[in-house]
């Protein structure tokens, strides 16, 4: 998903574009920006997980494998903790 600040930053006629081939409209784009933003937890554990992931080492991994469980407990829809 393409957090809306992101969004804010595209010319209108290229967003108008790619939300036409889509067949996306402002609503559902809106709506899905809200329900990514439900679970500020999950997310916040979620970056936490990457930056153990990201360091390489025993203790490191173990720490993300938590904080991506505790993410998935949060909000078990969340593919950003499962893919973690």
């Amino acid at each position: 998903m393409v957090p809306s600040a992101l969004i804010a930053t595209v010319p209108w006629p290229a967003l108008a574009a790619v939300m036409d081939a889509l067949k996306l409209t402002v609503s559902d784009t809106t709506a899905a920006t809200a329900k990514a933003a439900l679970n500020r937890r999950a997310f916040h554990l979620c970056l936490k997980g990457r930056f153990f992931w990201s360091k390489r080492y025993e203790g490191g991994l173990l720490t993300a494998r938590q904080c991506f469980e505790e993410a998935l407990r949060e909000d078990p829809s969340s593919a950003l903790a499962h893919s973690g």
